[in-house]
């Protein structure tokens, strides 16, 4: 090294120099050594970092005290930020040497925000303290990635010591990001009972204010799976309204006790409907979830409500070849088999098209009509039947079905005045195979 100084600054592949090496993964005799021959400890950032978090305070020690240099290699503040790796590994007397020793900026690196997602109360102290403050610091500050304050974050991470510290020092409780989110939000979002009480004690706070995508703390607390006593104690203590979409919402997470709690508190709420016009009934339906669909039948859901489809629930199951919950429809609920879609298909139309002949035996067997599989036309496909379709698809398990069981008419023609068999016989087979 004596002779081949110029290689302290070498990198290699990896853009790594040679004390970084050292410090990463030897004992400090050998970045020592390295330092004893000139190599210089600023050159990269990433030097100050790892010996930070391996806590080699007596190696930092042997740093040369270059406070321009280190100002310098701050100009990013947030990667390889050795204040942040102090933070990180809870050193603290580490962190007061890296800033009081070597200069390093305790307002740069979004320092709050980390010692208040990890909930360090000492580092939140002496961030806060009058001597560290300058003109230019914010208790509000945004950070980069998720547009949070400090004490968004530490409410979203459930720390109430941090959350607490913030406030009392001057933290906005009712800020409102980029997005519409508040501290509320995430309170509601870490799910602590201490945390959400020293939320609401902020006076004038919206409890039901939403976001930019359209949620709110119940919102929030269904789709986080909270319990019911949570969940509970949002609608009771803190006021948290119930909205269609909270119905809808537990409905389609599956979530049979939070929809009690729901439709308890607001029972007009089982006519809601989402973008598609579906019902909790048919998001239960869909879901395949026999148990709920039970429960919002008992309560008094509209078992005949339609989709924008002009589907009821029965069309659904039928189409979904959901064979309990079809069953629940048909012996419990009496929802109407014979209820026609925008595309004028009956529940038996729907289940033969796809194929479901235990639904379609089911329906069948409770007295739908098998007039309207008959009459039933495809008027984009020159007015073909059901048997017309399976034949030019040759699905003639289909149509052998149709035929025998179902005695579906075989002299029924379409717009080119053409049976099924004819067709059948066009492409040469038999149209009753």
């Amino acid at each position: 090294m004596l002779r081949y100084k110029n290689l302290l600054k070498a990198k290699n592949a990896f853009g790594d120099l040679p004390l970084l090496i050292a410090v990463r993964y030897h004992d400090d005799v050998i970045a020592e050594m390295l330092l004893d021959h000139g190599a210089d400890p600023w050159i990269e950032p990433k030097v100050v970092q790892t010996v930070a978090m391996r806590n080699s305070r007596q190696l930092l020690g042997r740093f040369p005290a270059d406070i321009g240099r280190i100002v310098a290699a701050q100009m990013d503040a947030f990667l390889n930020n050795p204040l942040r790796a102090a933070v990180e590994e809870n050193n603290y007397e580490l962190f007061l040497t890296l800033h009081q020793q070597f200069g390093y900026d305790v307002q740069r690196g979004e320092l709050l925000h980390l010692a208040a997602r990890l909930n360090r109360i000492h580092f939140l102290r002496y961030l806060l303290a009058d001597d560290n403050i300058d003109r230019n610091f914010s208790v509000d500050s945004i950070s980069r990635e998720y547009c949070f304050t400090p004490f968004m974050v530490a409410c979203a991470t459930g720390h109430y010591e941090a959350a607490q510290l913030l406030l009392q020092n001057g933290a906005n409780g009712l800020f409102q990001n980029e997005n519409n989110y508040t501290a509320w939000h995430c309170a509601v979002h870490g799910g602590k009972r201490s945390i959400l009480s020293l939320v609401l004690s902020i006076p004038h706070l919206d409890v039901n204010t939403v976001t930019k995508d359209k949620r709110s703390a119940l919102s929030i607390a269904i789709d986080t799976d909270q319990t019911w006593y949570q969940i509970n104690y949002l609608l009771t203590t803190a006021g948290v309204k119930v909205r269609p979409e909270h119905v809808l919402h537990a409905c389609l997470l599956g979530n049979k006790d939070i929809l009690k709690l729901l439709i308890d508190r607001q029972p007009d709420y089982l006519s809601a409907t989402d973008f598609l016009q579906r019902s909790p009934l048919m998001i239960a339906v869909i879901s395949n979830d026999r148990s709920m669909a039970q429960l919002l039948l008992e309560r008094g859901a509209d078992r005949n409500a339609k989709n924008i489809l002009g589907m009821n629930c029965l069309h659904m199951a039928a189409l979904n070849n959901l064979i309990s919950v079809s069953k629940l429809l048909l012996d419990d609920a009496q929802v109407d088999h014979e209820a026609e879609d925008k595309f004028r298909r009956t529940p038996l139309v729907v289940a033969l098209e796809a194929e479901h002949l235990t639904i379609a035996e089911q329906l069948i067997q409770r007295g739908a009509r098998l007039q309207s599989a008959y009459d039933y036309r495809f008027q984009q496909h020159r007015n073909a039947t059901l048997l017309h379709k399976f034949t030019i698809e040759k699905r003639s398990r289909m149509v052998e079905y149709l035929v025998k069981k179902l005695h579906f008419p075989t002299d029924l023609v379409d717009d080119d005045g053409k049976t099924a068999e004819m067709i059948a016989g066009e492409s040469g087979e038999d149209g009753n195979n």
